[in-house]
């Protein structure tokens, strides 16, 4: 069975922020690295949805430092 790349266009300088072509992908995928602490509760981060999106769902996995799994899943639509 072949592999597909998954596309996931980069939104990294200001102009490519502004200037984003039409974009269909039905799946965003983001997977970043977010360190939490007593000091940094909160983290805010920038993502760019597909041009016909309604609305978005959001999944967030993580982990705390004694072992405690925690999860989050939350629909925003327009």
């Amino acid at each position: 069975m072949s592999t597909l790349t998954f596309y996931s266009p980069q939104y990294n300088t200001a102009e490519k922020q502004v200037n984003v072509p039409y974009d269909d992908r039905l799946t965003l995928y983001l997977n970043p690295y977010i360190n939490l602490d007593s000091t940094n509760s909160s983290k805010e981060m920038l993502f760019h949805n597909n041009s016909n999106a309604k609305g978005f769902h959001v999944v967030v996995n993580g982990m705390t430092d004694s072992g405690k799994r925690i999860y989050y899943s939350n629909s925003f639509m327009k």
